[in-house]
């Protein structure tokens, strides 16, 4: 967080009424709070308004229990989520994960496990087992893929942001736009270490780490030079910049980077040649989503993302995506309308299915 002390006093009050609000909503179901993500391993992004530093992005939060209530996630989900709390943080959501401790003491492949491991902060109670993960160098493909997923979901988001949806102020539709679209500009850097085994949890690690690869042409100039600047534009975010910033163009030139990527980076892990993302969605489709799944399934049952469900929404994501970017829904009033024909409300109804929580919820409703 840059070592700024009000920024700090800011991040440490909010991070208090988030603990105090868990603590209530979780009962005697509760043995743990852990502060992860950037914030956990003391790398949260921040917005410079003029001399001041706020806080900027998510709070991720993992909360542990004893299992004993099943209501105790929704309880804190829907708790975290109130007007009032909301209305007294800084930042744009706050991401919570209910698990057990022992579910964290059996090591999976997956970034997020990774990352938690080596990168939180309690803030509540105490840990009665370490957290495990595999190693960077274990981390299986498709979580590049996983990572491509996300941010096509969160392209959609940051476009009806950019289009009107929601009832938010001009100057934070901009803000939650612009972080999707950053994260968006992250996912080719990110899946190329992860796919090179190089992938660590630190952002400064990343930045040198992608700085290097561009060095030695194991990745293109022009996809590490917007990895370099997302890196830095997520660490400190000038909001005198901002305002002066394109973001509609920025959203396309995003659109066009994440799509042409991801297509490239599926082509290797599927071991064939994709010329454009249509043929790669008749691959997959044909692959996985036809009679012929059930035969693949048995060799691939171990990759969660070639699943039918997220085969479909990273279809469906990117579909939508392409759609809006080429010009098929033409103008707000027709992207955003909420009849379930129009773009918009297709991409409302597949947001609201894909995660209808966090900044979801405050875009479309539940």
């Amino acid at each position: 967080m840059g070592g700024d002390p009000a920024l700090e006093r800011v991040v440490e009050r909010e991070l208090r009424l988030i603990v105090e609000a868990v603590v209530q909503l979780a009962g005697r179901d509760l043995t743990a709070i852990l502060l992860v993500g950037g914030f956990g391993r003391g790398e949260g992004g921040a917005v410079r308004d003029g001399m001041q530093l706020r806080p900027m992005n998510d709070y991720d939060v993992v909360v542990l229990g004893s299992g004993a209530d099943g209501d105790v996630a929704g309880r804190i989900e829907n708790g975290v989520e109130d007007a009032r709390l909301q209305s007294r943080l800084s930042v744009k959501q706050v991401d919570v994960m209910v698990t057990t401790a022992t579910r964290l003491a059996i090591p999976v492949p997956t970034v997020a496990r990774y990352e938690m491991k080596n990168g939180h902060r309690i803030l509540w109670g105490a840990l009665r087992h370490p957290i495990r993960a595999v190693p960077a160098r274990w981390l299986p493909m498709h979580e590049g893929t996983k990572f491509y997923r996300n941010r096509t979901a969160g392209l959609l988001i940051a476009r009806l942001l950019l289009d009107g949806c929601g009832q938010l102020q001009p100057e934070i539709r901009r803000e939650l736009a612009f972080l999707e679209i950053n994260k968006a500009l992250l996912a080719p850097g990110d899946a190329h270490l992860i796919q090179s085994r190089t992938y660590h949890y630190s952002y400064v690690k990343r930045r040198e780490l992608i700085e290097a690869e561009a060095r030695r042409h194991r990745l293109e100039a022009d996809v590490a030079t917007a990895c370099i600047r997302a890196l830095d534009d997520r660490r400190e975010l000038d909001a005198a910049a901002l305002a002066q910033r394109d973001l509609d163009a920025e959203w396309h030139r995003a659109t066009g980077a994440l799509v042409g990527s991801m297509v490239a980076f599926e082509a290797q892990r599927y071991a064939r040649t994709f010329r454009t993302f249509e043929e790669y969605a008749t691959y997959v489709a044909d692959q996985l989503l036809s009679g012929r799944f059930w035969r693949a399934v048995r060799c691939r049952a171990w990759v969660r993302e070639d699943m039918p469900k997220l085969v479909k929404q990273r279809l469906t994501a990117v579909e939508l995506l392409l759609e809006r970017a080429r010009g098929s829904a033409v103008g707000a009033g027709d992207g955003v309308a909420p009849t379930l024909g129009t773009w918009g409300g297709r991409t409302t109804a597949f947001l609201r299915e894909w995660n209808p929580e966090g900044i979801v919820r405050r875009l479309v409703g539940g």
